[in-house]
């Protein structure tokens, strides 16, 4: 593996580098930003938020500079008693994968004994997260016995809608005595309506946080040593509506003026004009060397010594921020040894403004250093925002190519894509390697046939030559396994790229090798030709380890299971499918879009045995990944083995729904294979009547008559075997037949079938007497 993506020592990455605990992921987020000198308390604030913490969801919602993450810091250290857990956010973690292992890892530093599982579920290449990590994670949290805070501190830097779904889902199912603190400048896409008529929300706005006249001559006249009089402590605090930063920029900017109350009238307007004017006057007091120190490290999300030298190219960066600290510049320590540092966000995008301003022709330069910084310590994310920053195409495409396949396998694939949406169009149509990533990336994320076909346009086999960096033997290969797995509405087209792409590369091109003999077998079977493919696909199953080709594996289990059923070999099928809904299960692809295949395997099977409920439930697992336009046939699939579940378990216009669904997919596809005639077949199904009483009598055996003349009393199958002196696994057999016989999935619905077709009132009077009814029963 390369060391950019598991750095595995010390010695990997330069003096200074952010230590991960897991793969690009940054300690010092976990840890709240130190407290500044010259804070003054704000009981009052405090107070409040001490009580809005016990709710399940605190919002502390204002904007930039209002003090928000300062009087969280402040309670943590008061009153949070050790139990707070806290990730401060960035833009890179718009990624549900990456998000969710930063709670994990914060969670943990808090209550180590959670977290292993789901941490361990997360580093598999697609996590289910609604039913593979987060009941995991809420279960363990319950069990933990004691209050538990987790603070997502600029929360509104996430705008991934998974990060907003997966949230709301743990919120809505948060076990008593874990609290949830957002601090964030703008309202979040959550159910906070819900939660606020429920009396789960508390929140913190702006006219919580703004400074009353005493606190901000606390900070004025007794942290910062103004002397004011109390009538411009009034104006100012006036003028700037109690906003913290504002306050503390026109301090900075009071110091040693001989005319305080002459300045203090001088600036009107709101926050941003308030910052923008008091920015200036912050930056022209400062030495030459301190105001350049500020303004060329402004492009960086965070500092230390050794990265702000080498984007410099000077030395003792570290003094220099120990310095800023000290005079209360805006620079916040990140840790506990003042390695690493961020500026105040607000104050970071004035100096960035100003950068602009001063010295845009040396942004690329500056941007280029810190990308190269970053590459070399291993912290892949930073060095391709950089390169792309700097215009440095190239370079950012080429890490993109040669480190996107271990994102894709980890399921950061939405990291990918922002990556890629850093990128000019041009630059990635001119780089084929990157075109073939972002077809690849846009199909399986539900970009359209015509998307992704445009960006395998680029993929040009002669212009580029030997393998692509990440391990595919090349471009032509890789362009016909994308079209192979990637079927969107057209199978024959899938079938001819899967053959392709092992004609270019043969048995020693492993792993890629078996992805595309997998996704042959799948495109063959949903053709009606799986056949064809049959030995090769069990040669697969024989040979490749899961945890080596998981993808490939739960594929061929699927359709292997699925050619059992056809030929009629229920139990074989079952197994099969079992285990490729296991498989794809411990490897945590429940949400991988080329594995719904599998749960409908396992949906089909159990249908098959009558066991419609269960069967209802797997099916519409397998539509939940499916619903992108490159999965359009397989969910048509889907839908139809879902169909006849629904209408034996009594739901007919929903059967009948769902086939209209297929037949609209099915109409608009250029080669639905053999989804036509599965459609018809289903179609006859729902519409014929059900069968003669006499047919469905002479179905069941001579037992199965027996015991579902028992059905209605309400035995236990242990004492409907008393009764009929058979074993209870037996009865079990024999129930699972009636229920397949009649289409049912439970025995309620199988004594209502039952007495429908007429089958128990002639039952009742063959001789028999009614059954003993057991006590328990009643």
């Amino acid at each position: 593996m390369d060391t950019i993506d598991a750095l595995s020592g010390a010695e990997d990455r330069p003096s200074g580098a952010v230590a991960p605990p897991g793969p690009e992921l940054v300690w010092a987020k976990l840890w709240p930003p130190a407290a500044r000198a010259g804070l003054i308390p704000r009981a009052g604030l405090l107070s409040r938020l001490q009580a809005g913490v016990q709710s399940r969801l605190c919002l502390v919602d204002a904007p930039a500079g209002s003090g928000k993450t300062t009087v969280l810091t402040q309670w943590r250290a008061i009153a949070g008693a050790g139990r707070v857990a806290w990730v401060s956010l960035e833009e890179g973690d718009n990624d549900p994968r990456r998000f969710w292992t930063y709670v994990v890892e914060a969670m943990r530093i808090v209550e180590p004994g959670v977290g292993v599982a789901t941490l361990a579920a997360l580093g598999g290449p697609s996590a289910d997260l609604y039913r593979a990590v987060l009941p995991g994670l809420l279960n363990e949290l319950g069990a933990v016995g004691r209050p538990l805070f987790l603070v997502l501190d600029d929360y509104h830097l996430i705008s991934d809608p998974s990060c907003h779904q997966t949230l709301g889902f743990f919120l809505e199912h948060l076990p008593a005595g874990v609290h949830v603190v957002l601090a964030t400048r703008v309202d979040p896409p959550l159910p906070l309506a819900r939660m606020r008529a429920r009396g789960e929300l508390a929140e913190l706005r702006v006219p919580d946080l703004q400074f009353s006249d005493e606190e901000a001559s606390e900070l004025l006249n007794g942290s910062m040593g103004l002397e004011l009089a109390a009538d411009d402590v009034e104006r100012l605090a006036e003028r700037t509506e109690g906003w913290a930063a504002g306050l503390y920029l026109a301090g900075l900017s009071l110091r040693g003026r001989q005319d305080p109350s002459a300045f203090i009238a001088s600036f009107h307007g709101d926050n941003r004009h308030v910052a923008d004017y008091l920015a200036t006057e912050v930056l022209a007091r400062q030495p030459d060397t301190i105001r350049t120190f500020l303004l060329r490290t402004s492009i960086l999300e965070r500092l230390s010594g050794p990265l702000c030298d080498a984007v410099l190219q000077t030395e003792g960066s570290a003094q220099v921020l120990g310095e800023l600290e000290r005079s209360n510049l805006f620079l916040i320590p990140l840790d506990d040894q003042r390695r690493w540092y961020r500026y105040h966000h607000l104050f970071a995008q004035l100096l960035g403004l100003e950068l602009g301003h001063r010295e845009r022709g040396l942004l690329p330069v500056l941007h280029r250093r810190a990308a190269a910084w970053h590459r070399q310590a291993g912290n892949l994310d930073q060095a391709v925002h950089h390169a792309g920053a700097a215009g440095d195409f190239t370079e950012a495409a080429a890490m993109i190519a040669r480190h996107w396949l271990g994102y894709w396998r980890r399921g950061r694939q939405a990291t990918v894509a922002r990556w890629l949406d850093g990128l000019p169009e041009e630059a990635i149509l001119a780089d084929p390697p990157v075109a073939y990533v972002a077809a690849w990336i846009g199909g399986f994320s539900g970009a359209s046939k015509q998307e992704t076909e445009y960006w395998l346009g680029a993929v040009d086999p002669d212009g580029y030559e030997g393998g692509l960096p990440d391990g595919v033997s090349s471009l032509a290969f890789g362009a016909n396994l994308a079209r192979a797995a990637l079927v969107f509405d057209d199978l024959g087209r899938s079938v001819s790229a899967a053959r392709r792409a092992l004609e270019l590369a043969g048995p020693d091109s492993l792993p890629f090798w078996w992805m595309a003999q997998s996704a042959l077998g799948h495109a063959l079977y949903l053709s009606g030709r799986a056949d064809e493919t049959r030995p090769q696909l069990e040669e697969l199953v024989r040979r490749v380890p899961a945890a080596a080709q998981p993808v490939a594996v739960v594929l061929a289990l699927a359709v292997l299971s699925l050619l059992a059923g056809d030929e009629g070999d229920d139990r074989t099928a079952m197994a099969l499918a079992r285990r490729a809904a296991a498989t794809a299960d411990t490897q945590g692809l429940g949400a991988e879009p080329m594995c719904g295949i599998a749960y409908a395997a396992l949906g089909r099977a159990l249908a098959r045995q009558g066991e419609l409920a269960e069967a209802e439930v797997q099916l519409s697992r397998a539509l939940e990944p499916v619903g992108i336009d490159s999965m359009l046939v397989q969910r048509a699939f889907a839908l139809l083995l879902l169909a006849p579940v629904r209408r034996g378990r009594g739901d007919l216009p929903g059967a009948r729904a769902q086939v209209e669904q297929a037949r609209r997919l099915i109409e608009r596809s250029a080669d639905p294979g053999s989804l036509p005639a599965l459609l018809d077949r289903t179609e006859q199904a729902l519409a014929s009547t059900p069968r003669r009483r006499i047919e469905v009598e002479a179905d069941l055996t001579e037992r199965e008559l027996a015991v579902l003349r028992l059905l209605p009393a309400r035995l236990s199958n242990r004492e409907i075997g008393r009764e009929l002196y058979v074993s209870v696994n037996t009865v079990r057999s024999h129930v699972q037949a009636i229920y397949r016989k009649l289409g049912v999935g439970a025995r309620a619905e199988a004594v209502a079938r039952a007495r429908e077709l007429g089958l128990l009132s002639t039952l009742a009077t063959s001789g028999a007497g009614a059954p003993r009814r057991h006590l328990a029963d009643r």
